[in-house]
């Protein structure tokens, strides 16, 4: 359902033309709005066009989504409470989106008359009206508690959970994206408030961890996978979080894909752990530090573990090397053997046949009289994918599909208002002709196998490419 976008006065006024030239059958066709009105220079203007978006919200007697990407913005540009008002008197919404700071988003969810039929929140609780960081229970309940029967996909942005007790009990929650306070979730609670959950449990990481010690965090972990013997969920279809959020988690119900980020060198012995842990995922999605000397992959993942993943998505994120130590662009140019001689006993661990990968370095700034010296800049840019895809079936026979992408970026300073910047991104699929050859993929083909087959990016993944 392709939305209608209303972003400027332009396509405002000529969108409210069109359906006001035949109201009676165009306000059904209105289904999906993305609203995103964030400035109006005159008082009269503003009027107009706050009227205007009275009138579309008021008749459209269909819209099922409403995105308002910047709320605060939008509102404050059209200045005028019956916008709040209108949006909130809307009663067939099954999709609300409101990721931004705004206080009249409780207005909204307090008074929305589409309780009924709401199926899916996205909101930011960050406002006055709770304090800077935390959001208890009751603070919780107190925002969404008339939604619960029926919704089934709930975002919270910009805010930490604190859940010391059930409260509420939300049945029909399917879908879970939220921050708990200081990193640590009580699974037991979890399974208490939303027993339903069953598709996308995603563990953000808003501010900074608490700094436990690694017994504490033990200590934690085996407190949530006790309380998981007497009562857990059926499954989970997507889990996305770090390593420490899914080491302190616990999770032992099945989980389909399980997407860990923030994976460092240091973190391998929890790594190992969470992937030992009776999940049985078909899909592993891993996003990497590396650097030369890393041996990341060859502690994690003993013999007999993970079973049964076929899809593997892996972005490997290179670090600076150290200059200081003699690193140099011959060092990193046998690029390939550097790569694959640590990914190769991880990978032989699987019986894969669809595998991404993705490497990402963000080289930093350099200056115009000093030029680019760092060593992975040539090797990204030289990078033969075919020759790599072909060394990766050799290292997995049982592949299929082999997908895979380059993205290095670094900056040249010349003067505090001349800063260039350069970048190398590529990307290709791969796929095993009967013969055993590989055939190049058109980039239509990758993205439709790339999403059908649920190989995309975590968030965290996402943020270190250009989309």
């Amino acid at each position: 359902m392709k939305p209608v976008v209303l972003d400027s006065n332009h396509r405002v006024c000529t969108f409210h033309r069109f359906i006001f030239s035949d109201p009676k059958s165009r306000f059904r066709c209105i289904r999906s709005v993305h609203l995103n009105i964030t400035f109006l220079e005159h008082r009269e203007m503003r009027a107009h066009i706050s009227q205007m978006i009275l009138d579309l919200l008021r008749g459209a007697i269909c819209l099922e989504s409403l995105t308002l990407p910047s709320p605060i913005l939008t509102l404050q540009a059209l200045g005028d409470p019956r916008v709040w008002e209108a949006i909130a008197g809307i009663s067939t919404l099954r999709t609300l989106t409101l990721p931004d700071d705004c206080e009249d988003a409780e207005n909204i969810i307090k008074t929305t008359c589409s309780a009924s039929t709401l199926r899916a929140l996205c909101v930011s609780a960050a406002y006055h009206r709770f304090p800077l960081s935390e959001l208890t229970v009751a603070s919780f309940d107190g925002f969404f508690a008339r939604l619960a029967p029926t919704l089934q996909a709930l975002k919270v942005e910009n805010h930490e959970l604190v859940f010391d007790t059930i409260g509420v009990v939300y049945p029909a929650l399917r879908s879970l994206t939220a921050s708990a306070a200081n990193g640590v979730w009580d699974t037991g609670i979890l399974v208490a408030k939303f027993p339903s959950l069953d598709k996308t449990f995603n563990v953000r990481a808003l501010y900074s961890r608490r700094q436990d010690s690694s017994a504490e965090e033990r200590r934690i972990r085996a407190r949530n996978m006790e309380v998981q013997r007497g009562r857990s969920w059926t499954g989970l279809d997507k889990v996305i979080g770090s390593v420490e959020d899914m080491f302190t988690l616990g999770l032992t119900c099945p989980i389909r894909h399980l997407m860990v980020h923030d994976v460092r060198g240091e973190k391998s012995e929890i790594l190992t752990e969470v992937l030992r842990t009776p999940t049985t995922p078909t899909h592993l999605t891993l996003t990497v530090g590396m650097s030369p000397e890393s041996d990341l992959f060859t502690k994690v993942l003993p013999d007999g573990a993970l079973p049964k993943v076929t899809h593997l998505a892996l972005t490997l994120e290179f670090r600076r090397p150290p200059y200081d130590y003699g690193y140099t662009v011959r060092d990193a140019c046998p690029f390939l053997k550097m790569l694959l001689g640590q990914l190769e006993p991880f990978l032989k661990r699987f019986r894969l046949t669809h595998l991404r990968v993705s490497m990402v370095h963000n080289a930093g700034e350099f200056d115009a009289e000093d030029p680019p010296r760092d060593p992975y800049i040539p090797c990204f840019a030289e990078t033969d994918h075919e020759r790599l895809a072909e060394e990766l079936v050799l290292v997995v026979p049982s592949l299929r599909y082999v997908f895979l992408a380059v993205w290095g970026n670094w900056s040249v300073w010349s003067s505090p208002c001349n800063t260039q910047y350069f970048h190398e991104f590529l990307r290709t699929g791969w796929a095993r002709a009967p013969d055993g050859a590989l055939e190049k993929l058109s980039e239509d083909c990758m993205e439709r196998i790339v999403e059908a087959e649920d190989l995309g990016l975590s968030e965290d993944g996402k943020a270190k490419f250009p989309q």
